[in-house]
């Protein structure tokens, strides 16, 4: 505390160290974000899906999650919106080579050198740009394909052929991968105007259903009819007079 050369820290140093700890983490968050399952968070590999609101998972994780009868309440609110392997689409992602994947998860105990210099696993075939937030990414529901936003800028037709696979795409084919502000609520929107329609669909088919069984039900009636009407030919003729007569006084 004094006469042994140390300092003691001001207010100022202090707060202006607790901002750069904030910074720190925002791009370690960034980085796990780009580098980890959105599910298991464990490192990206293929083979990959991605989901209607553009976040990436491990195609492993995901099966197990979906086959996993007590999910637990974590995993469960991380992608609430897939309930099975329609809801997801197959993509195809170009890896980089210069990214070296690790099983330690990125903490703010990491040093901002540390940080800085890092690759990301997955890359634009057509811009060489890495997938780690600066760059919109997208990919399409047609063929899977992964590039980024800007590549698929240079292409100004709204109808054309993917520039990886040639597949014919729509603009309405591609999705943003890891959506904010906007383009997130219009991914919710998608998803739930999706969600009312597979709804509708259900409900028309089950109304045709009762339709059909309806119509099943009055025809069933017209080979009962038959049947008795063979049984009382293969009568003796006694039988069937001695039938019709008690018919008849019934009546």
């Amino acid at each position: 505390m004094g006469n042994d050369g140390g300092t003691i820290p001001r207010r100022s140093e202090m707060v202006r160290q607790k901002a750069r700890a904030e910074k720190l983490d925002e791009k370690t968050l960034a980085r796990a974000k780009y580098t980890l399952c959105a599910l298991s968070k464990r490192p990206l590999h293929p083979p990959l899906v991605a989901c209607g609101l553009g976040n990436l998972y491990n195609k492993d994780a995901l099966l197990e999650h979906l086959l996993n009868t007590t999910k637990s309440s974590d995993t469960a609110l991380v992608c609430p919106h897939v309930r099975s392997l329609k809801d997801v689409t197959n993509v195809t992602v170009t890896l980089n080579p210069s990214y070296q994947p690790t099983d330690i998860v990125v903490t703010s105990s990491v040093s901002a050198s540390t940080a800085q210099g890092q690759h990301y696993p997955v890359l634009c075939p057509i811009t060489l740009k890495e997938l780690n937030g600066t760059t919109p990414f997208v990919f399409s529901l047609a063929c899977g394909c992964v590039c980024s936003q800007a590549a698929l800028s240079e292409v100004k037709s709204a109808t054309t052929q993917c520039l990886q696979c040639g597949t014919t795409c729509t603009a309405a084919d591609w999705l943003p991968l890891y959506p904010q502000g906007e383009q997130l609520q219009q991914a919710k929107d998608r998803l739930s105007a999706r969600k009312a329609e597979l709804a509708l669909a259900k409900k028309n088919k089950k109304a045709k259903k009762r339709a059909r069984t309806g119509d099943h039900g009055s025809d069933e009636s017209t080979p009962a009819l038959a049947t008795a009407s063979v049984s009382e030919q293969r009568m003796t003729p006694s039988l069937r007079d001695t039938k019709r007569k008690r018919t008849s006084v019934s009546g």
